[in-house]
């Protein structure tokens, strides 16, 4: 009973173009559930890589801020 293409995503809802009340309670509903499960975990794991990154690159960042600092003060004029 699926059909390809009938589906549309607008920010937080999912339109079934062509297909009626009754195909997606029978039909549709248990596979939007998954797939939209499947994309929060997607989402999710997408977020948590993308956190640690900025958190290595702020590490990154304020380690080479004192290793300049340090190496300043140890030069003298």
């Amino acid at each position: 009973m699926h059909r390809r293409g009938i589906a549309k995503i607008y920010g937080d809802k999912a339109i079934l173009e062509g297909t009626t009340v009754d195909e997606v309670e029978k039909y549709h509903r248990n596979t939007l559930l998954l797939a939209a499960e499947k994309a929060n975990t997607g989402y999710a794991e997408l977020e948590m890589r993308r956190r640690a990154h900025e958190e290595r690159e702020r590490t990154r960042l304020e380690d080479h801020r004192r290793s300049v600092e340090d190496a300043a003060k140890r030069l003298k004029f």
